[in-house]
């Protein structure tokens, strides 16, 4: 039993403790101990004499009320002691937030039972045996939440309510761009010029980034940012790969700023984020100085060994003194003594600082992260680092204030952005965490984000657990980006946001969008006040062509091309509580029916899903409600009836409406009038037959004849849907219900069914039952329907047993039966094919044929069995063309893919998600040689160089696989119509998409040894190739001599970072007794270059043994390169990217589209 303590005040705040002497758990031999406080109240105004702000501290009054929104956060202790003998004590301690979901904080497991009477050192536990009592005494500190999300676990927080402002979706990896997104929403200047830029293209960035900061002003929730990177042109992969915010950022920019080009606010990005920095070499003895003045976005900081933002600054503006051998070279005055550096000319009013928290480590060969301890200030003074000869400059006020701290938590591989904001100039620094957004403190935003130095494992070995855990998050949360404001400009720039400064089309666009939002948040709350009746009907029945009773626009079969309206089931909305009796009158009135023609001839059946998912009638509903419970159907509502009748709780329910008259063997043996039977118009023919345009009897006399069999579980009759399969059109029709005794045989309902068509009376008819799509089983006609295991709502389709010949063709098989039928619409699907529009590869394109040109496009429905030669044998028949000159791609996204003569739709299309809706689209070539021909030749991109490195052209050839490379020379000599001489200089080799070398190849060598979706570089290198494509087993003695003396080594290229390669990897070869500055000069003269470019571009080694890396300088000019340079050492260019390869980094590469 639960008890509970006196009521006391601590902190301001009333608690009282519970204590549950067996414990609250399955496990009875602990004592449970928890702390409670108890939330002040609000007295309910009972008169108007009584104040409105009367507050109790505490009340047991179930009428008063508790603040939903109360929380205290609290530091306490538990301790239990023998009042007798102190020393018997026990004390535990936690902390909690205390809210209305967690009212109480404690230990189930407090102490163990026997410990009351004995504890371990003594002769008595903590129950004193003289007066069988024991003390509990709490210690409780209450603490100020300042931040108001103390020991918070975000369950149910709402980031508007507590902050004012929102955060942003996290799509997947998103987190990066979430980080930017809100820096850039807070910098309201820019958010402003964001929103005067012209946005009439639905798929701009432009439009996408307005609508963002525009739902980030109004919204009540997070943000998806699904459209933003939509317009990036990512795709759902894209938005799981994490990619750097400093990459981001300045594609993002350069995109919104060629958005701006020839508008109003061309130019308005460089007056909020570019500064202007000097370059330059100025020297000391004569009067000469080289400058150069260029624009910035942002500023590059080192963080190893640095101390903090300081320090950055004086080491980036430090001046390197040029003497000795590293003297500059002055225009008319020779060698001087010099000083290089950089100085800054003015900073822009929003000033981004990026610590180089990722660098490049050359002992590990990859990028590691630095998380160093770096400290940063919330405010700097700029004006030191300007250049101090720009006096007017310098009067000016270049204090920066911080406003935003963006944080990388992890390592290089993984990791999770977030940023913390100052919104506002003098207000509270906030943690902005994909959709969460909170209060932060000034240690939050300053001390957790420096970062960490690493201790000694003497140290770290001392730390508790918790201390240790936060070292280790400490050693992994660091500040990479930093954002601030100049002081004096700071008002103009964090000036707020109007709807005013917003475009028009935005507003209205967004306010649909959110109307819209509310209009199916309100139709949910009707579907889940209302009740969905599907009514499926006897003329619905007639005009359906597929599988059960009519359409159903969520079964896997169904595609909107195949139905309409008149093929689907009639969706009747009611209000759960409405009585049977209305239900009733609403379903005939909305189907035109008089109420007693209704109530007569008219009977309701509930539907009911079967275990193989298909939809049957079971039961008329009167029986069916009565078998159940006795209940009377009048009396029950309809959501009571739904409840018992239908299988399948998904708020729809399921009703087949029975019309006695249009019963088959009520035509056939009452004696009905009747007219030539026309199956194409089987709807029409029962109205005109049997009812009147007001659904009343042709036949007056008719009406006393027709009773409604009884059917229920005991019940001898049966109600058997029928369909009959049309082997000339290839369709199904559904001819109607018919009531039947389960003793009876097949064969009547076939002498029923030939006398209803007008057929003679022995027309062999053969019948199959419709068990699902996939099962069709054949019926033995000579069994009753009790033996072919038929009960009610079983459809049964027939056919004739004749043979019917082939009409046309066509690329669907031809059915001689329903089985087969069944099957073709079990796998049907459509499918379209479209001329190739400026295919880059026409090598093997039928030139001379000009259907292409005036060719349209074709709709087929086909089988997931159809095969290639299926297919292409209809759409040449189309074309006009010979099918074995065909060939046909599918159409993946932006992905062709070329099918195999052995392909079927199978192989394209996952059976498991098969859908008939499903369209396929190909697009067609008429080739100029078979198709055999072509799947036996290989693709080749071939990137012709014919000087240098640095220019190339890209062609794709197609060529037989077991042909020799030189193959590859024919078809560049056709292209380039270069003489039969160049053939036998060109060298060829081959490299991957991450720009490195991997072999080169001989002209003997084989086309089939090259791998798939590698380049293949082909340079006329008439030494090189006579060396490299020589067999040094069959060469001359002097060529031999010759290949001693050489080395040839793969060179790659890349900017600073050697994993981030570009440009055109190749071979270049060492000459023994080769100087490195006679190696330097053939260098140029490969890479064809002057000699302004090629000073630009460092020189390099990578050996095999240890991957050091050593740049050539002036001081190695005088080595042997042939010693230096061993084989397996890689050269390497160190340049920025100046090739018209511009290949992807690693495949990693960020990009935006639009």
């Amino acid at each position: 039993n639960k008890l509970v303590s006196p009521v006391y005040r601590c902190g301001g705040y009333n608690w009282d403790i519970l204590l549950f002497p067996k414990g609250n758990t399955n496990n009875n031999n602990y004592i449970s101990l928890y702390l409670q406080p108890l939330p002040e109240t609000k007295k309910k105004i009972t008169n108007s004499n009584e104040s409105k702000d009367s507050i109790n501290s505490y009340s047991s009054n179930s009428d008063d009320l508790i603040d939903p929104d109360w929380y205290v956060c609290a530091q306490f202790g538990l301790l239990i002691w023998n009042p007798e003998n102190p020393m018997i004590k026990f004390f535990n301690h936690s902390h909690h937030r205390f809210y209305k979901d967690e009212t109480d904080w404690g230990f189930s497991n407090f102490i163990d039972l026997k410990s009351l009477s004995k504890v371990q050192g003594f002769n008595e536990g903590f129950l004193s045996q003289k007066s069988n009592n024991l003390n509990i005494t709490v210690f409780v500190k209450v603490l100020k939440d300042k931040t108001g999300v103390l020991w918070h676990n975000f369950v149910n927080y709402n980031s508007k309510k507590e902050t004012g402002f929102v955060g942003l979706k996290n799509q997947g990896a998103t987190c990066y761009l979430n980080s930017l997104i809100q820096s850039y929403f807070f910098t309201k200047s820019f958010r402003k010029l964001v929103y005067q830029i012209p946005s009439k293209d639905d798929n701009s960035v432009t439009l996408a980034l307005q609508r963002v900061f525009y739902q980030l002003q109004i919204s009540d929730d997070a943000v998806d940012t699904s459209d933003l990177t939509r317009s990036f042109g990512w795709d759902t992969g894209a938005a799981f790969t994490q990619h750097d915010v400093q990459e981001l950022n300045r594609i993002l920019m350069d995109r919104l700023e060629s958005k701006m080009k020839l508008t109003n606010v061309e130019g308005g990005l460089n007056n909020i984020f570019v500064g202007k920095m000097k370059s330059y070499i100025k020297c000391i003895n004569v009067n000469y100085e080289s400058s150069r003045i260029e624009d910035f976005w942002d500023i590059q900081l080192n963080v190893k060994s640095m101390k903090g933002l300081i320090e950055s600054f004086k080491n980036y503006i430090e001046v390197e003194l040029l003497e000795g051998e590293n003297q500059y070279d002055a225009f008319g005055y020779g060698l001087q003594d010099a000083k290089k550096g950089v100085v800054f000319e003015n900073f822009p009013p929003v000033l981004h600082l990026q610590l180089k928290r990722f660098e490049y480590d050359f002992n590990y060969d990859t990028l590691m992260k630095i998380n160093d301890r770096y400290e940063f200030p919330d405010t700097i003074d700029l004006s030191p680092y300007l250049n101090q000869d720009n006096k007017e400059t310098l009067k000016e006020d270049w204090n920066y204030d911080l406003y935003g701290v963006l944080i990388h938590q992890g390592d290089i591989s993984s990791g999770h952005y977030y940023t913390m904001i100052r919104p506002t100039k003098d207000g509270d620094w906030y943690r902005f965490d994909d959709d969460k957004v909170w209060k932060v403190t000034h240690k939050e935003v300053f001390e957790d984000n420096f970062g960490c130095d690493l201790l000694d494992n003497s140290i770290t070995s001392t730390f508790s657990r918790s201390d240790f855990l936060e070292y280790q998050t400490k050693t992994h949360t660091s500040a990479y980006m930093l954002v601030y404001i100049r002081k004096d400009l700071s008002s103009e720039i964090l000036e707020e946001v109007t709807d005013d400064n917003v475009p028009k089309h935005i507003i209205e666009t967004v306010k649909r969008e959110k109307e819209e939002k509310l209009r199916k948040i309100k139709e949910q709350e009707e579907m889940r006040l209302c009740l969905s009746i599907s009514l499926f009907t006897p003329r619905i029945f007639n005009n359906y062509e597929g599988f059960d009773l009519a359409a159903n626009q969520y079964d896997k079969y169904y595609s909107h091309s195949l139905y309409d309206q008149k093929s689907s089931p009639k969706v009747i909305k009611m209000l759960k509580t409405t009585k049977w009796d209305d239900v009733y009158k609403t379903i005939f009135k909305s189907l035109n029916y008089d109420e007693n023609v209704a109530r007569k001839f008219l009977r309701l059946w509930a539907i009911v899903y079967r275990k193989n998912y298909t939809i049957r009638p079971d039961c008329p509903v009167k029986v069916a409600v009565a078998e159940i419970d006795n209940t009377k159907v009048s009396s029950s509502t309809i959501h009571e009836i739904y409840s018992k009748l239908a299988t399948r709780k998904n708020g729809e329910f399921l009703l087949y409406c029975e019309d006695l008259r249009r019963d088959l063997r009520s035509i056939v043996f009452k004696n009905y009038k009747t007219l030539p039977f026309i199956f194409e118009k089987l709807d029409k023919f029962f109205y005109k037959v049997i009812l009147n345009e007001n659904g009343e009897n042709v036949d007056k006399n008719q009406n006393q004849i027709f009773n409604f069999p009884t059917i229920n579980s005991l019940s001898s009759e049966i109600c058997i849907f029928i369909k009959y399969f049309d082997k000339i059109n290839q369709k199904i029709i559904g001819f109607g219900d018919i009531i039947m005794s389960r003793s009876e045989p097949i064969s009547n309902l076939k002498y029923i069914l030939n006398k209803f068509i007008g057929y003679p009376e022995g027309t062999l008819l053969d019948f199959y039952e419709e068990i699902k799509p996939t099962n069709i089983d054949e019926i033995d006609i000579e069994k009753s329907f009790s033996e072919n295991e038929l009960s009610n709502g079983d459809i049964i389709c027939f056919t004739e047993s004749s043979v019917q010949e082939k009409q046309y063709e066509s690329i669907i098989p031809h059915c001689e039966n329903p089985k087969m039928y069944y099957r073709f619409l079990a796998t049907r699907l459509q499918i379209v094919f479209k001329p190739i529009v400026n295919f880059e590869n026409d090598d093997y394109l039928d030139a001379n044929n000009d259907t292409l040109s005036n060719s349209k496009d074709f709709h087929f429905w086909c089988t997931t069995t159809t095969t290639y030669d299926e297919m292409v044998k209809a759409l040449s028949e189309k074309l006009g063309v010979v099918p074995e000159y065909l060939r046909i791609f599918l159409i993946h996204g932006d992905s062709r893919i070329a099918l195999r003569s052995h392909n079927t739709i199978g192989h394209i299309v996952n059976t498991k998600n098969y859908r008939a809706a499903l369209t396929l689209q190909f697009e067609y070539e008429i080739l100029s040689i078979t198709l055999d021909e072509l799947e036996n030749m290989k693709t080749i991109k071939v990137s012709w160089i014919p000087s240098g490195i640095m220019h190339e052209h890209l062609f794709e050839f197609l060529v037989p696989k077991d042909a020799g490379v030189s193959a590859l020379f024919d078809k560049l000599q056709h292209k380039l119509n270069f003489d039969d001489s160049v053939k036998e200089t060109i060298l060829c080799w081959i490299s991957n998409d991450e720009n490195k070398l991997f072999n080169y190849f001989k002209s003997t060598d084989k086309i089939q040894i090259i791998p798939d979706d590698f380049i293949v570089y082909a340079s006329p290198l008439k030494n090189d190739a006579r060396y490299l494509n020589c067999n040094p087993e069959t060469a001359d003695e002097k060529l031999k001599k010759e290949l001693e003396k050489i080395h040839f080594l793969p060179v790659f290229q890349f900017q600073k970072d050697p994993s981030k390669t570009h440009g055109i990897p190749f071979f270049f070869g060492v000459y023994k007794d080769e100087t490195v500055k006679e190696f330097k000069t053939r260098f140029q003269e490969r890479l064809s270059l002057g000699q302004k470019e090629f000073n630009k571009i460092k020189i390099g080694l990578i050996s095999q043994n240890n991957m050091d890396i050593r740049y050539f300088d002036d001081e190695d000019s005088n080595f042997n390169a042939y010693e230096l340079m061993q084989p397996g050492d890689s050269l390497f260019l160190d340049h920025p990217n100046r090739s018209t390869h511009n290949q992807n980094y690693g495949g990693g590469a960020i990009f935006i589209k639009n």
